[in-house]
């Protein structure tokens, strides 16, 4: 996969270890990656005038302050175009598109490959908003 030049990703992830490999992951293929582990600090970023640049989020189901879900619907509420990327061991597929009826959202059960990393996040980014 070649990503196109400019794109920017914001993954959200309580677990260091899962941003660290993720991030890595993508950078090597030529993508903007930032980070955080809370998901209170994600939306604080994406409501600033900086987070205008953001593509594609990338968030755990389960953290701490906020759940990928609520993150989810609050970022599709204030910005529709950006695609999301719920990954989790405690869900799947069904239940993440049972909520959330729209091309922008799609899920991706860990433990999972970096393969099916990217392949998730090319189709997220090919499509139009």
């Amino acid at each position: 996969m070649k990503p196109k030049e400019n794109k920017t990703i914001l993954v959200v992830d309580d677990n260091e270890q899962a941003l660290t490999l993720v991030k890595e992951a993508l950078s090597t293929r030529g993508f903007n990656v930032m980070t955080y582990n809370r998901g209170t600090n994600a939306m604080a970023f994406l409501d600033s005038k900086k987070g205008d640049v953001v593509d594609l989020v990338i968030i755990d189901l389960v953290m701490p302050d906020v759940d990928g879900m609520e993150l989810a619907g609050k970022i599709l509420a204030k910005r529709p175009e950006i695609k999301i990327l719920v990954m989790s061991g405690y869900a799947d597929d069904v239940v993440v598109h049972g909520i959330f009826e729209k091309k922008s959202v799609d899920f991706l059960g860990k433990p999972f490959s970096i393969r099916d990393l990217f392949t998730k996040v090319s189709v997220l980014l090919a499509q139009t908003a």
